[in-house]
């Protein structure tokens, strides 16, 4: 397989279920980008020379935005929006210091689609959530 070029057109996959998208994840290694809120995305992508191969849309899989409550533990899902984790009960009564930098991510328009799964995965200078995960003991959860 030739490398991509800026030039080379960039597959777009929307997979249906998280098998799906670790397989395509797997056959374009690091030459994909996962795309889940997007905020910080675009900037990387015209940034990214050579541009990315694939880009895997993780939006239609079921439960990745879940939140819940289960053996003592708020599980969150990666593509939670911040929006969501500064409003979502179970986070406010559980994890209050993540609802609060949740609530101080960017713009209210930001905060309607960054995920925290991006908002640590990038490690950006505004990764607000990595902190407040950081001091509720976020991850671990033996999984």
């Amino acid at each position: 397989m030739r490398a991509p070029t800026a030039n080379a057109p960039m597959e777009y996959f929307e997979p249906n279920f998280l098998e799906e998208a670790l397989v395509v994840l797997d056959r374009f290694g690091d030459r994909a980008h996962v795309l889940a809120g997007g905020t910080l995305l675009g900037p990387r992508l015209r940034a990214s020379v050579p541009a990315p191969a694939a880009l895997v849309n993780l939006k239609r899989i079921r439960g990745l935005a879940d939140i819940a409550f289960e053996d003592g533990t708020v599980r969150i899902g990666a593509l939670a929006t911040a929006r969501i984790l500064a409003t979502h009960p179970l986070v406010l009564e559980h994890a209050p210091l993540v609802a609060l930098a949740a609530a101080t991510v960017g713009a209210p328009a930001i905060r309607t689609s960054a995920t925290i799964g991006g908002n640590v995965l990038w490690g950006d200078s505004v990764a607000d959530m990595a902190c407040a995960l950081l001091a509720c003991d976020a991850g671990r959860a033996e999984h």
